[in-house]
């Protein structure tokens, strides 16, 4: 009842709308290629060896959300009248 009364700040607020853009969007684009490397391992009998290049779907996963999340935030779409 207590966080009913009062809202967190505004800054802080589009932090956390920030994050959660992040880590929400990183673990569906990691849902998506895990699920396309199913499908090649199942359905086309190919393996998707990523090898000394898996950095690539680190950076991918976590590039593209910071960078909408930056442009979102750069125009102050995030906080608490926001989208998050």
């Amino acid at each position: 009842m207590l966080a009913a009364l009062d809202h967190p700040p505004d800054a802080l607020c589009a932090i956390f709308g920030f994050l959660l853009f992040e880590f929400i969007m990183a673990q569906a684009i990691l849902v998506l290629f895990t699920a396309f490397n199913a499908f090649l391992m199942v359905v086309k009998e190919r393996r998707l060896s990523l090898g000394k290049l898996d950095w690539r779907l680190l950076v991918g996963t976590l590039g593209f959300p910071f960078v909408i999340g930056s442009a979102t935030a750069g125009y102050g779409l995030l906080g608490p009248s926001g989208a998050w």
